[in-house]
């Protein structure tokens, strides 16, 4: 699984910049940015506790920024994303 990682994340393209922008909430934001930290630097103590703010609104808040985000990365990205995912 970690080399098909390393070759969708080293593929043509994948190191274009580009500016982001989206309209977010600032809570959404702060938990946006705990939840990838903790997905970097996992501690299970943090994990539990941050699903435990989660509302069930909220999970579907977040995840709706997902696709919104993929889409301004550029064309085929959001479908490239959903088939890494199916691994």
């Amino acid at each position: 699984m970690v080399k098909i990682y390393e070759l969708a994340l080293n593929g043509p393209g994948m190191g274009e910049e580009f500016k982001l922008s989206f309209p977010v909430s600032k809570r959404h934001l702060l938990l946006f940015c705990l939840l990838v930290e903790n997905g970097i630097n996992p501690v299970k103590e943090k994990a539990e506790e941050l699903a435990g703010l989660l509302s069930a609104e909220t999970r579907q808040e977040l995840a709706a920024l997902i696709p919104e985000i993929l889409k301004k990365g550029g064309p085929g990205l959001l479908e490239f994303y959903e088939r890494l995912k199916a691994f």
